[in-house]
């Protein structure tokens, strides 16, 4: 995968999508992939590749069950944050407004590792010492 970090989570967005309501590719499972997307900077928060992803996801699957997605950077450390990368899923959107958050403001300006810290789904494992691109899992559970 590569392109606009929060434009390929779009587009996995659409592929679970299709997973859950349609059954294409699969019914239920893991759908796999990794890559080097990008993220123009235009604000000044804190956040990265996973980060951007992961809500561009977010934002395609508010409200729905049964989709979730991981993302990661294999070296430990992902953009301008100390976090490997996050998790989200149907309902992130809908938790980080009951916190008081403005996601679609928070991406705007590029801070969206906030939504994942206070949402307690941001993942943190230290530097692994191994840079390969970005890792990240659709879960479908089928319907």
């Amino acid at each position: 995968m590569d392109g606009e970090a929060r434009e390929v989570g779009r587009y996995l967005a659409s592929i679970a999508l299709e997973a859950r309501f349609r059954g294409v590719p699969i019914r239920r499972g893991l759908i796999l992939s990794g890559g080097e997307p990008t993220v123009t900077v235009v604000g000044n928060g804190r956040g990265g590749r996973t980060t951007e992803m992961c809500m561009g996801f977010a934002l395609s699957v508010r409200g729905v069950d049964g989709v979730s997605m991981i993302s990661m950077a294999t070296d430990g450390i992902d953009g301008n944050m100390d976090a490997a990368g996050c998790v989200t899923d149907g309902h992130l959107i809908d938790e980080a407004i009951k916190l008081g958050i403005d996601p679609v403001n928070e991406l705007r300006n590029n801070n969206t590792a906030v939504v994942f810290e206070r949402t307690n789904t941001i993942i943190r494992t230290g530097w692994t010492g191994s840079n390969l691109n970005i890792v990240t899992a659709i879960y479908v559970s089928g319907y």
